[in-house]
């Protein structure tokens, strides 16, 4: 999990995601969990060939429930700990 200093929202917001980005954060950056969110919305599939725009992905979708039982059911990672720092970022990205 990152440690306290690194804030998701402007990471996104300043990083371009490009290979070397991933390579320097591949501790802090986890690729399944990413992969999960980018079948969310086409949106942010367009945003996250340059950026992760993680505010544009919380406007438009919800993480509910039933989506993480789903991803727990056909044993995708799915990390708690990130989806709470996602969810501080929008009221709408809610359980």
């Amino acid at each position: 999990m990152a440690n306290p200093d690194f804030y998701w929202i402007e990471f996104s917001k300043n990083t371009r995601l490009t290979t070397e980005v991933r390579r320097s954060l591949q501790d802090r950056l986890d690729s399944s969990v990413i992969s999960q969110y980018q079948t969310l919305s086409e949106e942010f599939m367009e945003e996250f060939s340059e950026r992760l725009d993680f505010d544009k992905l919380c406007r438009y979708q919800k993480l509910s429930e039933s989506f993480i039982r789903r991803c727990l059911e056909r044993g995708g990672p799915v990390n708690l700990a990130l989806i709470s720092e996602f969810q501080t970022l929008s009221t709408s990205f809610m359980l």
